[in-house]
């Protein structure tokens, strides 16, 4: 039995997408992995409540600024104004 040129393809096109699908499937684990944060090693503390200044200037302060004003030197290039956290209180 011979199969038309179209049935040909269509075959050919679902047996690639099975095949590629089933290569993404394959590594969904290690992709899992991958993106998984990195474990605490033993010279590493925790974050105590004593942190949140550093936690501030390490990860806040970029956009909010030091003080806090949302003067940040990353502020004027994001697409909503950055609030004021001193206003918050």
């Amino acid at each position: 039995m011979s199969l038309s040129p179209v049935t040909r393809f269509v075959v050919f096109i679902f047996a690639l997408g099975g095949a590629a699908f089933l290569s993404l499937a394959g590594n969904s684990r290690a992709a899992i992995q991958q993106n998984a944060p990195p474990a605490r090693t033993s010279h590493q503390s925790a974050l105590v409540p004593l942190d949140g200044a550093k936690i501030f200037r390490n990860y806040c302060a970029a956009c909010h600024g030091v003080n806090g004003n949302g003067d940040g030197p990353v502020a004027p290039a994001l697409k909503t104004k950055v609030p004021q956290l001193t206003t918050l209180a």
